[in-house]
């Protein structure tokens, strides 16, 4: 449902109107001050409602303007707890001081209906127009224009938007069905965070939440969306049809959500999806188009401590729970993060791992454990064990290696309230402080394919969680205890990984290396990749490996090369970011000691087209060459095996212009 509509100004802006000042006080007594936990929602008419944590109206702010129906949308409180609150068909933005009295109007030369507001950490500005030019505009904090900011829109305009904790990332909606993305340090649009649309018609409100996850107020649900753009979870309120407005609350566990036009607003808890608080809020006009939460912890502005506390993996994975609620344990962190966390390539808890049928923080304990205390060398089951012993491949190793310091990373931020930005590290002779984002970076890097980028990033991590560990805890509640009896950890630990997203061996399809090429800047630049394995190692046929929704394997096999009859062997993958259009690729097994045969395919595993085949072609020792060239938009799989059946050491080599 389009705002325009609700509102009924059929898409033409209101003049700003005159400033009258005077503020209008409903409830509450003078010399109250905003405190962490007040709620306030906008509810039109220029107005704002000032309520208390449990819903209680305490005061309702109005903006000085004249003018009937001026309706107010997002809102967003700077570091000294003024409130700044958008007025939609007014074409301004109003700020109140911390004791709820109107101070000024912010910045100028809004295009047309301003709805929501981003602050950064250096207190710039980022107002989003839901029409006119549908640009970001972006201000100074003393209200100069700065920049103004074109984006691909859908819909509407660049309606709700919310700065990532770079300081660079964009993320807003248009009243489509994605959350989009625009780098606004270099002026660049970005894929969508989802690239499957939401359900619901319009996508309204969101946030990004401290564990990568995102809320977005979808119509007729909340969903929450992961790292990567999936949905994870849903909330819904029978009746509720139309989520528009969303905010966190400072407690990192709820956030607070409004129906448009019932101007119901929820409470929710984030982990367990259950309505914590609600009330209405009784307007006049019928609809509540934006809330805000005074102490809200925002992506783009989290506090610091100013302190750099740290424990390092081994603490972290040998004190894992405790009876005394007071100790810093993992389950804890993991229960400060939402109950849960993403590794970029997984999200813990990914399995019912305790058997009470309830996926929760307790299954993310145990696989996270299982990360641990299981051979980071092999991959996992299904059933969480490394029975069958397969080793791991070497994105998959690189994979759990930086896993485990990931997740003590993120309860280094999450429960000791460590920003990584406090704490410092020297590198080639240079002092220089850990990005704040070191917890996002990391999480794309274990989602990559660069077994050499998982590595490099795992002795980031590692420095950090070893930078505070001499330093006490900051809070009153916070206490170490005594480790949990290392016996009983290995024990209960269950590995999460499978084939398929912490591959083995790349003797099938699915398990595929993917080529990366040192210079991944350019892709376009010369380029090597040499690789050489013992085909002892590897099977005499290659096997699609897919997981059905009982945990079994379905194996079916991979097309014979069309132009010999090949052996052991194994495959590897060229993506298409590496795989660009027009690319050309050679590929040898110059120094293999035994006769060879090259196959190239492309497409998916279940679905293969033969590119290429040679065999023999090279006069030493029968190896073998092929030449192709890429599209830009297919995965290209290159087998390389011995030939009949031989055994022996075999080299790949591929080069690119």
């Amino acid at each position: 449902m389009k705002i325009d509509k609700i509102f009924g100004l059929g898409g033409c802006a209101l003049p700003v109107m005159a400033l009258v000042f005077f503020l209008c006080l409903e409830q509450g007594a003078s010399g109250q001050v905003f405190s962490n936990g007040d709620v306030f929602v906008a509810v039109g008419n220029a107005s704002v409602q000032w309520r208390h944590g449990d819903g209680t109206l305490l005061k309702t702010l109005v903006a000085p303007v004249t003018g009937s129906n001026i309706n107010t949308t997002g809102m967003a409180f700077d570091k000294a707890g003024n409130l700044y609150m958008t007025m939609f068909d007014s074409q301004a933005v109003a700020v109140f001081n911390n004791s709820g009295t109107f101070v000024t109007t912010f910045g100028s030369g809004y295009n047309s209906d301003p709805e929501s507001i981003s602050i950064d950490a250096s207190g710039n500005v980022y107002v989003g127009q839901a029409d006119g030019s549908h640009q970001i505009l972006k201000f100074s904090s003393t209200g100069t224009l700065l920049e103004s900011i074109p984006v691909v829109t859908e819909h509407r305009g660049s309606d709700w938007v919310d700065l990532g904790s770079d300081q660079c990332t964009m993320y807003y909606t248009s009243e489509g069905t994605h959350v989009k993305e625009f780098n606004v340090c270099t002026s660049q649009q970005l894929s969508d965070l989802n690239s499957t649309a939401l359900s619901g018609n319009f996508a309204y409100a969101h946030r990004l939440l401290a564990n990568g996850d995102t809320l977005v107020a979808d119509s007729g649900q909340i969903v929450r969306l992961d790292d990567t753009g999936a949905i994870i979870q849903t909330y819904s309120v029978t009746n509720e049809n139309t989520f528009f407005a969303l905010n966190l609350d400072p407690d990192g566990k709820s956030f607070w959500s409004a129906d448009l036009f019932t101007g119901d607003v929820f409470k929710f808890d984030i982990g367990s999806g259950s309505v914590l608080l609600q009330f209405n809020a009784s307007t006049t006009t019928g609809s509540v188009a934006g809330l805000v939460v005074k102490g809200e912890i925002t992506a783009a502005s989290t506090p610091r401590t100013g302190s750099c506390v740290t424990r390092n993996a081994r603490f972290w994975f040998t004190h894992a729970f405790s009876s005394d609620t007071n100790c810093v344990t993992l389950l804890r962190a993991l229960q400060a993060n939402v109950g849960g966390i993403s590794l970029g390539f997984i999200r813990l808890p990914l399995n019912f791992e305790n058997g009470d049928n309830v996926k929760d923080v307790n299954d993310a304990l145990i696989e996270a454990l299982g990360l641990y205390w299981k051979s980071s060398a092999r991959t996992g089951e299904a059933s969480g064990t490394q029975n069958a012993k397969q080793p791991a491949s070497k994105l998959c190793n690189q994979r759990k290696l930086l896993s485990i310091e990931l997740i003590a990373a993120t309860a280094n931020v999450e429960l000791l309230g460590t920003d990584p930005a406090d704490c410092m590290y020297t590198i080639h002779g240079v002092t220089t402080n850990f990005p704040q984002n070191l917890l996002e970076q990391a999480r794309v890097a274990c989602r990559g394919d660069d077994p050499t980028a998982c590595a490099t990033m795992t002795l980031l991590l590692r420095k950090f969680n070893q930078n505070g560990v001499a330093q006490n805890f900051v809070g009153n509640d916070l206490t170490q205890c005594s480790p949990t009896n290392t016996a009983l950890l290995r024990s209960i630990g269950r590995d999460p990984t499978t084939q398929l997203n912490c591959p083995g061996l790349n003797s099938s399809c699915d398990t595929a290396e993917a080529i990366v090429f040192k210079n991944a800047s350019n892709p376009f630049a010369a380029a090597r990749f040499s690789e050489s394995i013992s085909l002892v190692k590897y099977q005499s046929t290659f096997s699609i490996t897919t997981s059905t929704t009982n945990g079994t394997n379905v194996v079916s096999t991979l097309p014979q090369p069309t132009c010999a009859l090949g052996g052991p062997g194994a495959a590897w993958m060229i993506t298409p970011d590496v795989g660009q259009a027009g690319r050309q690729f050679t590929v040898d097994t110059r120094n293999s000691n035994v006769q060879t045969v090259l196959s190239v395919f492309s497409g998916t595993c279940s679905n293969l087209t033969s590119v290429t085949c040679g065999t023999g072609n090279m006069p030493l020792l029968n190896q073998s060459e092929v030449v192709f060239t890429t599209d830009g938009v297919n995965t290209f799989y290159i087998v390389a095996e011995s030939a009949n059946g031989s055994s022996g050491r075999l080299t790949l080599n591929v080069s690119s212009p």
